[in-house]
C-alpha cells in the first residue's frame, strides 16, 4: 500500500509537471505571438513613417518648385517692364525726331 501511494504520488507529481510544462509552453507561445504582433505593428508604423517622409519630401519639393516658378515669373515681369520702358523711350525719341523734321 505504501508503494502504491508512493507510485500514485510520483504519477501525480509527473502529471503536475507535465501540466506546468504545457502551461509554460502555452505562455511562451502566447509571448511569441505577442512579439510577432508587436513586430508587425512596428513594421507597419515604419512603413507609414516612410510614406509620410516621402510625402513630406514631395511637398517640400513642390514648394521649392513653386518658389522657383514665382521667381521666374517675377524675372519675366521685370524684363517685360524693362522692354516696355525701352519701347516707350523709342516712341518718344521717334516723336521728338518727327517733331524736329516737321519744324524743318
Amino acid at each position: 500500500a505504501g508503494l502504491q501511494r508512493a507510485a500514485a504520488a510520483a504519477a501525480e507529481t509527473l502529471e503536475v509537471e507535465q501540466i506546468a510544462r504545457r502551461d509554460d509552453g502555452a505562455a511562451a507561445a502566447a509571448e511569441v505571438s505577442q512579439l510577432r504582433e508587436a513586430v508587425s505593428a512596428a513594421e507597419a508604423a515604419a512603413e507609414a513613417a516612410a510614406a509620410e517622409a516621402v510625402s513630406a519630401t514631395a511637398v517640400a519639393a513642390g514648394a521649392e518648385k513653386a518658389a522657383e516658378v514665382a521667381e521666374l515669373q517675377r524675372a519675366a515681369e521685370t524684363t517685360a517692364e524693362a522692354l516696355a520702358a525701352e519701347e516707350a523711350a523709342r516712341r518718344d525719341e521717334s516723336a521728338a525726331a518727327a517733331a524736329e523734321v516737321a519744324q524743318l
